[in-house]
């Protein structure tokens, strides 16, 4: 764990079918333009942040956050779908 107990993952690619996963503080998982299919996305703690930025396309995937005072940003043409 880095200084201050912050954590940063950038997906800038596409994931299918895996598990992202981040325990702690002040951890940040952020999509940028990525293509996530089928994926698990799991923060547990205080303070997390969960970004999916302009582009990012989220199916099928399920996202738990655990913990207290998360911040969960969902930008422009973000496209989040589950069939």
């Amino acid at each position: 764990m880095p200084l201050l107990g912050e954590f940063f993952r950038s997906l800038l690619l596409w994931l299918r079918g895996n598990e992202i996963s981040d325990s702690g503080y002040n951890n940040r998982i952020s999509a940028d333009s990525a293509l996530l299919e089928r994926c698990r996305i799991q923060m547990r703690g205080n303070g997390n942040e969960l970004i999916f930025l302009p582009g990012a396309s989220v199916k099928d995937c399920l996202i738990e956050v655990l913990g207290d005072n998360h911040r969960l940003l969902i930008g422009e043409n973000v496209v989040l779908t589950q069939s």
